[in-house]
């Protein structure tokens, strides 16, 4: 069962938040990777690497404790961000031309590769009762991925109502790994991963939910792939007045209608050669038509739209208008071969869909302007890292609106995902009661170690602000930060 409470919050834009609290980026990170979830990532851990050393593997292992993986989490995002190590062993490299000290203060490179090469999501006693059900409707090709990925939907769905528009497109995930529902999308940038439907708010990119596609299997409701995705996404949203912005794979009048019927608007480029389309030649687009040009054809709740551009638009909505006198500038050739700009009409079903349907597009970008890139033949890891990243992006957009809530200005991108890292290598600093006459020897020590490693700056500030606050509550503590030199 999810850890995650999912509400149905009536007021769209609306955080499942305590206004009143500062969230870190720890805090909002946590909101997707909370202590249950990396908790039970630990035990099958674990049980993993425990059953691999029974097995003859000779890898030095010790038990993967929550903390720990934090910090495994931590050393991930802060290689991509920006470094560009071409070797993940580079991170640790004591040449010159590499030099980065944050890795080794916070895991060991032997202990990183350890956790990568043990990292296990689902029970590992109960992924062989799942493997003997191959070829049966019982057997779940997500199995590996499971208790992540209901946790990781739940989290989506609660924490955040999303405003009216919202956008629904594929996103494809790179792997290289030999699995039978990796997908090949000759549109798309990355041609070869996993595909996932992905329902975003439209306004800010944030990811609402979202279904990993598996392979074809037998429609439920005999409509076909594009009408299921989009309904099996919307369904916990419809009856309450949203508007989903789709392309043209997704459009058909069966589909439209459906939303239409429970209050649920929709809009979207379409084909002509869909079920339902109307044949006639009413709002036919002459071939000399000028740019600019405006043809529709209303048939009860469905208006469909043919505008002029560059090349003809065809759209298809149940809630615009077909024109209300907006234009929009565009760059004219004249005769004599130069250009001017001038003003062309457009329908504000192609504005809005122009406006709104980029919503995906912003999730994208956060997504892979800074990304956990790791190389790895386990399907599920791709999958897991990849996660990852959605629960940085989800939390940054979070904080933007927390921040807007509060009339702030928020951080950047970048600036969160740097104290995110801090915060996540703090999580190995391990407290317990220490004599008061103590406290300076262990100081002295770890201030010795911090200077051979090079990373005093890195780590002085961390040792001053936990100490003090621990100092105040009557037990002195002390903070021992394990720093591993290889």
């Amino acid at each position: 069962m999810s850890s995650h409470q999912s509400t149905r919050l009536l007021r769209p834009g609306h955080l499942g938040l305590d206004f009143t609290k500062e969230y870190s980026p720890l805090e909002l990170f946590q909101l997707t990777f909370s202590q249950s979830v990396v908790q039970t990532l630990c035990t099958n851990t674990n049980k993993k690497a425990q059953r691999r050393i029974d097995q003859g593997m000779k890898t030095p292992w010790s038990p993967l404790e929550p903390g720990e993986l934090y910090r495994y989490f931590g050393v991930l995002i802060s290689m991509d961000s920006g470094l560009g190590c071409p070797e993940t062993r580079d991170y640790w490299s004591r040449a010159r031309c590499y030099s980065l000290p944050f890795p080794r203060t916070v895991l060991s490179r032997t202990r990183f590769e350890a956790i990568s090469w043990a990292l296990h999501i689902s029970d590992p006693d109960t992924d062989g009762q799942n493997d003997a059900l191959r070829g049966t409707d019982r057997y779940d090709r997500l199995f590996r991925l499971r208790p992540l990925i209901d946790e990781v939907v739940a989290a989506c769905r609660s924490f955040y109502q999303p405003r009216q528009q919202l956008s629904n497109d594929e996103r494809m995930v790179a792997t290289k790994a030999r699995i039978g529902f990796k997908q090949y999308m000759k549109a798309k940038p990355t041609k070869w991963g996993f595909k996932l439907f992905v329902l975003s708010d439209a306004c800010n990119g944030y990811m609402c939910d979202f279904n990993v596609y598996t392979g074809k299997q037998k429609s439920p409701t005999g409509k076909g792939l594009s009408y299921d995705s989009v309904i099996n996404l919307l369904t916990p949203y419809l009856g309450t007045g949203y508007q989903v912005y789709v392309d043209n794979w997704y459009t058909s009048t069966a589909l439209f209608q459906e939303l239409h019927g429970i209050r649920f608007g929709a809009c979207g480029t379409c084909r002509e050669n869909r079920k339902g389309y109307p044949v006639t030649k009413v709002n036919d687009m002459p071939r000399n038509a000028e740019r600019g040009t405006v043809k529709w054809i209303r048939q009860g709740q469905m208006l469909y739209v043919k505008w002029m551009d560059t090349w003809e638009v065809k759209m298809c909505s149940t809630f615009h208008m077909a024109f209300q006198g907006d234009t929009t500038v565009r760059n004219v050739r004249n005769t004599d071969g130069t250009w001017t700009s001038c003003r062309v009409p457009i329908p504000v079903s192609v504005r809005e869909y122009n406006k709104f349907m980029g919503g995906m597009d912003l999730s994208d970008a956060l997504l892979k302007y800074y990304s956990i890139r790791r190389k790895t033949m386990k399907w599920y890891k791709a999958l897991l890292f990849h996660f990852i990243d959605v629960a940085v992006v989800n939390g940054f957009l979070l904080h933007k609106e927390l921040a807007a809530q509060k009339q702030r200005r928020p951080l950047t991108h970048k600036h969160f995902r740097e104290l995110l890292v801090e915060q996540l290598s703090l999580l190995h600093l391990v407290l317990f009661p220490v004599p008061p006459g103590l406290l300076l020897v262990v100081l002295w020590v770890q201030l010795v170690d911090l200077v051979a490693s090079q990373s005093l700056s890195v780590t002085l500030a961390q040792w001053i602000a936990p100490t003090r606050r621990q100092q105040t509550g009557g037990d002195v503590f002390i903070a021992l930060l394990m720093v591993s030199i290889i």
